[in-house]
C-alpha cells in the first residue's frame, strides 16, 4: 500500500508542470485598429452661404494645396467672374495652415487657422485692390483679415471627396467708413461651404 501511494504521489509531481503549463494562457493585447492615411486634398471647389454685416450672401471658394498643410484659397459670390454684378459684396484672400487633423469614421476633421486680406465692395468698383483707402469711385476697400475653420474631407471613388468647411473669422477695413455706403472698419464673418475636391 505504502509502494502504491508513493507512485501516485511520485506521478502526481512528474506530470503537475505539464498540465499547469498546458492550461497557461497567454493573454496578449490586441492590436489597434488600423488607421487609414490622411485625404490628400490637391484642389476643391465650394458653394454655400456667409454671413456679414451685409447680411447673408451666396459664397463661392476655390482652394489649392501645394503642401498638405499649406493652401491658399478665394472666397467670393462669384461676380464680375461669372456674371456682372455692382451689388455689395465682400471676397476673401487668404492662406491656411492646419493645425491638426484626425479621423472619425470615414471622414477626416482638420481645424486651421489662416491670414490674408478681404475687400469690401459696395458699388461697381475698379481694377485692383485698395489697402490704403478707397478706390477712385468710393465703392472698394481692402485690408487684413484672420480665420479660424474646421474642414471635413469624406473620400468619395476614384480620388474624389465630399470637402465641407465651416469658418469664422474677422477683417479690419480701416477706410470701410469712405465708402459712398460707410460701413464699419472691423467686419466679422461666417460661413458654411460644401463642395468636391480632388
Amino acid at each position: 500500500m505504502r509502494t502504491l501511494t508513493a507512485y501516485v504521489l511520485c506521478a502526481f509531481f512528474v506530470t503537475a508542470p505539464a498540465f499547469a503549463q498546458a492550461e497557461t494562457i497567454e493573454l496578449q493585447a490586441a492590436p489597434p485598429p488600423a488607421m487609414s492615411e490622411p485625404i490628400r486634398n490637391w484642389v476643391n471647389l465650394r458653394v454655400g452661404a456667409q454671413g456679414s454685416e451685409l447680411r447673408e450672401a451666396s459664397n463661392m471658394c476655390l482652394e489649392i494645396a501645394p503642401l498638405a498643410i499649406l493652401s491658399v484659397e478665394a472666397c467670393g459670390t462669384g461676380s464680375r467672374v461669372l456674371y456682372p454684378s455692382s451689388s455689395a459684396e465682400m471676397s476673401h484672400w487668404r492662406m491656411y495652415g492646419t493645425l491638426y487633423e484626425w479621423e472619425y469614421e470615414k471622414a477626416w476633421l482638420r481645424p486651421r487657422i489662416g491670414a490674408g486680406f478681404a475687400e469690401l465692395q459696395v458699388a461697381a468698383d475698379s481694377p485692383g485692390f485698395f489697402f490704403g483707402g478707397t478706390d477712385p469711385n468710393r465703392a472698394e476697400t481692402a485690408g487684413p483679415e484672420g480665420v479660424a475653420s474646421l474642414q471635413m474631407l469624406y473620400p468619395l471613388v476614384g480620388g474624389l471627396e465630399v470637402v465641407a468647411e465651416m469658418n469664422v473669422g474677422v477683417a479690419w477695413l480701416r477706410h470701410a467708413g469712405d465708402l459712398v455706403r460707410p460701413m464699419n472698419d472691423i467686419q466679422p464673418f461666417g460661413g458654411l461651404t460644401v463642395g468636391l475636391g480632388w
